[in-house]
């Protein structure tokens, strides 16, 4: 499992966060769209996507079985997942 954030250089604040499942084949990537995506890692394909979260994505992670998947949005609130197992 891998989490990775993206940092504007100007503002020194986060424009992007991306996490793996602890198997690789997937990929979420959040930010500041307000938009949640989930991506098969092996063909680039856009799996779904949550639209219109209540602010930005600060930060995600997948649980390490990969099953559930938390985001940390930028009003102070943890979104919980349940996603599909690798």
């Amino acid at each position: 499992m891998a989490s990775i954030r993206e940092w504007c250089r100007e503002t020194h604040s986060p424009t992007g966060s991306y996490s793996t499942t602890s198997g690789g084949k997937t990929l979420a990537s959040g930010a500041e769209d307000r938009n949640l995506r989930l991506w098969q890692v092996a063909t680039g394909r856009e799996l779904i996507v949550f639209k219109d979260l209540p602010a930005k994505v600060n930060s995600l992670a997948f649980s390490p079985d990969g099953r559930h998947l938390a985001a940390a949005i930028h009003d102070g609130s943890v979104r919980l997942w349940h996603a599909a197992k690798d």
